[in-house]
């Protein structure tokens, strides 16, 4: 993912290093370090914990490079460190006769005790920006941007019941669950792409630093039927449910430097 940020960064200032001088104060290059809290009112944060005044943030550099007076493009690097809830699942009632409450997998079997993991997110982004005052990237702006987030988790379990077949007394075979006493961490990985707007301002202080501020909104383009309703959720899939209210809305703060 690191390798593939660079590639994009060089690949996007050699595109453009051809135009003639433009932006604020004749530079065209702004570095710019990001933060982006998100609240954790009914989710966990990082340490597990949620509230009024607990938050979830993401580190997010980035590169801009104005093309004109009025429009930029920016490319950056996301990560962030979470954690999520997991439903427990009653399964009494059913058809294969399951015992106690569980965690449903997509392999099967049936995790026994804890209801919270942990999450890390790496990704990148390209947006376009357009400032309505002042001279790129300097003043007030909105961004349309795209994001491609890649998600790990960790699950750590005490046991687990495992879906075996068995043959009954009708000459047929059924199913049913055999707790295996086996602790361990359960990890999966996946992918999600969102789409974001966002309105903020650049201040500059002098000629190089910028600090500014924004708040953007954004949609996750994966999982809709899952996230609304699922029979049979998978620890991945209530990641990704804590990636999407995450992605919702939030507040960044920025630093930044404009060199050339």
């Amino acid at each position: 993912m690191k390798k593939q940020f660079l590639f994009l960064v060089i690949l996007f200032l050699f595109c453009f290093s051809g135009f003639a001088q433009t932006g604020f104060l004749g530079k065209r290059v702004h570095f710019q370090f990001e933060s982006k809290f998100t609240p954790a009112w009914s989710n966990l944060n990082s340490n597990h914990k949620q509230g009024v005044f607990r938050f979830n943030y993401n580190l997010m550099p980035s590169i801009e490079f104005a093309l004109t007076d009025k429009w930029s493009l920016a490319v950056n690097y996301l990560y962030s460190p979470s954690a999520f809830k997991i439903t427990k699942l009653d399964d009494d009632g059913n058809y294969y006769s399951y015992f106690g409450e569980g965690y449903f997998m997509e392999n099967g079997n049936r995790y026994k005790g804890y209801s919270e993991g942990d999450m890390t997110i790496h990704g990148s982004g390209l947006s376009a920006l357009y400032y309505f005052s002042g001279i790129a990237p300097a003043g007030y702006y909105a961004k349309l941007g795209v994001d491609a987030f890649f998600y790990h988790i960790s699950v750590p379990y005490m046991g687990y019941d495992t879906l075996v077949s068995i043959e009954s007394g009708y000459s047929f075979y059924d199913k049913e669950f055999i707790y295996q006493d086996i602790s361990g961490i359960y990890t999966a990985q996946d992918w999600a792409i969102g789409l974001r707007f966002e309105v903020g301002r650049n201040f500059f202080i002098g000629r190089y630093v910028s600090v500014g501020a924004s708040f953007s909104l954004g949609i996750l383009c994966k999982g809709w039927g899952k996230l609304i309703y699922n029979s049979n959720p998978k620890f991945i899939d209530e990641a990704t449910k804590r990636l999407f209210t995450s992605y919702i809305g939030g507040i960044s703060i920025k630093i930044g430097v404009l060199p050339f």
